[in-house]
């Protein structure tokens, strides 16, 4: 069965038109493949995590600021989410002392879900606790990580 791309509804594997809408049926599989192609073109690059992680304890933290921004921004992109930029994320969690970062975590877990191809996952609340217990750099390394899988 093919499903009408415009209406949802499913035609035979033989329609050329949709029997509801009368919009033509694509080839499911060629949108599939065209769709992978245009999230391989991206011009995001791997980020080694560990020497991320290492810079964020040299500066200080201040080199994780510059990496959640990033990550933020390469993730929304990766996963065709709408969201707030890196620069007004960092802005709003400074401002909410903190309390705008659990938000964030949970937002950056759906967006690791898509990217990684499972939009129903609960990676948000994962996301979430690691930030309640202090380990929001582990958050960092795993969007980071999904990231670079994406971008090979």
């Amino acid at each position: 069965m093919k499903n009408c791309k415009n209406c949802g509804m499913q035609n035979s594997d033989d329609a050329e038109f949709c029997t509801n809408c009368g919009v033509k049926i694509e080839d499911v599989s060629q949108i599939e493949v065209s769709e992978v192609e245009v999230v391989k073109n991206h011009n995001i690059k791997e980020r080694n995590i560990a020497v991320a992680i290492v810079l964020s304890i040299i500066t200080c933290g201040l080199y994780s600021i510059y990496w959640m921004i990033k990550i933020n921004d390469e993730a929304l992109e990766l996963s065709g989410e709408n969201g707030t930029s890196g620069g007004m994320v960092f802005l709003l969690t400074l401002i909410t002392c903190g309390i705008y970062g659990y938000y964030w975590a949970y937002k950056m877990g759906v967006c690791t879900d898509k990217i990684k191809g499972t939009p129903n996952g609960n990676t948000g609340i994962l996301y979430i606790v690691l930030s309640l217990i202090g380990f929001g750099i582990v958050n960092y390394a795993l969007i980071q990580d999904a990231i670079n899988k994406e971008v090979k």
